[in-house]
């Protein structure tokens, strides 16, 4: 039998797993989702957590997920997987009295409106004829979701108190991970078409006002991130020629797309508008993962630790939600408000047991003088095999993220060794390009 602090392969069960943190518009309730390993029973156990600012306290719901916040922060609504459908919920955030609102096929994202009274649920409609099936070409970036069978985009808006679906669109659109179907845009909602040949690359960009479809962007390669019902953030490039160049933010108003950010070097893996006309970005950066604040032709460093910012949510007051890991610690949340204060602390106990090790940063010159960097784990005793390991692409990245497979060799007795090649995120984009 081993020992508490071994690790092994069922280590990973013994993390709790943060995510999808959300922050109210008043920024005085913070959301967010956990996940459990269950092994004897085989399966994940979900639940939502909610953190009152005002009274530094939490509570939570048990068995949910995909937690969204109302924008004065007084209600949350979420999901539940029922035997055949999804059951979405919602109750107050100040008690849990939750009450099922509705049952759908499938959610794939639920928003509320702007003055948190609809629901915009986006769902998927496939063809599901067993004695049928048409197939024009799966991109390859679909493993895992199974075969699209005439898949299209259902835009349900509900009301948040009866449950009444009050309106339903099917878009011309299919779902795009990472990619927000649709967004809201005033009372008007925004719809991110992908095109089948080469979606994350070919876009269109529609909206939906009363009924009526108008084409904002014809085959772009950028995506709506975010309204705040004038402005319109987008992210990735009007343009592009290949999947490796580096995505940026772009505001859309009265007509005219301007870049923000300036002449940040960095890629932005994802934006939300704040309350002053601006966008939080997330960027990658020589192996961190950092907060900025862009504006046109500016951008600040808001948050840059050797740590991952995995997700974050954006309160009108400026206030931060955010989940951060790091190489000696899963993800859990925090909040920046002037500093940054952490507000879980669910896997310390776990931490302690099991000691995780901390990798050692390194240059090297390749073979035309051009510097890289990687991180070396490094066991204990002398002499040890060696584990080259090597990221996925385009543009992935190493560096000081929680790194679950390493911490597994290392302390198993294997020196581990991760590098940041050409190509990879973090750096320049001509660094990407090579």
């Amino acid at each position: 039998m081993s020992s508490p602090g071994a690790w092994n392969e069922s280590t990973f069960s013994r993390f709790v797993y943060l995510s999808d943190p959300g922050i109210s518009r008043s920024g005085d309730v913070v959301s967010f989702a956990l996940t459990r390993v269950n092994l004897d029973r085989n399966r994940y156990e979900t639940a939502v957590g909610l953190y009152d600012l005002r009274t530094d306290t939490e509570h939570f719901i048990q068995d949910a997920k995909s937690p969204r916040l109302s924008p004065d922060g007084r209600k949350v609504v979420y999901t539940r997987e029922g035997q055949d459908m999804v059951e979405v919920w919602v109750t107050r955030t100040s008690e849990v009295a939750p009450s099922k609102l509705f049952e759908v096929k499938s959610v794939q994202d639920v928003r509320w409106s702007p003055e948190g009274r609809a629901l915009l649920v986006v769902s998927q409609k496939r063809r599901e004829d067993e004695d049928f099936y048409y197939h024009s070409g799966t991109p390859y970036w679909f493993d895992g979701r199974g075969f699209l069978d005439g898949e299209r985009v259902l835009l349900g808006i509900y009301d948040s108190e009866s449950g009444v679906k009050l309106l339903e669109y099917e878009a011309p659109a299919f779902l795009l991970p990472g990619v927000p179907a649709a967004i809201w845009h005033g009372r008007d909602i925004i719809v991110n078409a992908p095109r089948e040949r080469n979606p994350f690359e070919e876009l269109d960009i529609l909206l939906y006002r009363e009924g009526v479809v108008e084409k904002l962007f014809e085959d772009v390669s950028y995506y709506a991130l975010d309204s705040d019902g004038s402005s319109v953030l987008l992210h990735g490039k009007p343009k592009t020629k290949a999947y490796a160049e580096h995505n940026y933010l772009y505001l859309y108003e009265n007509g005219q797309t301007v870049r923000l950010g300036g002449s940040l070097p960095y890629s932005v893996f994802y934006g939300a508008l704040d309350g002053s006309g601006r966008a939080i970005a997330g960027c990658m950066k020589e192996g961190k993962q950092v907060l900025v604040r862009l504006g046109v032709d500016f951008h600040e460093t808001l948050l840059e630790e050797e740590k991952w910012v995995t997700a974050f949510s954006v309160a009108k007051s400026n206030r931060v939600a955010f989940t951060m890991e790091s190489p000696t610690e899963p993800a859990e949340v925090y909040l920046l408000d002037g500093g940054v204060k952490r507000l879980t602390n669910f896997n310390s106990e776990a931490l302690h047991l099991l000691a995780p090790r901390r990798p050692v940063r390194f240059t090297y010159e390749s073979f035309d003088g051009r510097g890289l960097e990687g991180w070396y784990y490094k066991p204990d005793g002398g002499k040890a095999p060696v584990v080259l390991m090597i990221h996925g692409g385009p543009k992935g990245m190493y560096g000081y993220g929680f790194n679950i497979q390493a911490q597994l060799l290392v302390n198993n007795g294997y020196f581990v060794v991760m590098t940041n090649p050409r190509g990879s995120n973090g750096y320049s984009e001509e660094f990407a390009l090579e």
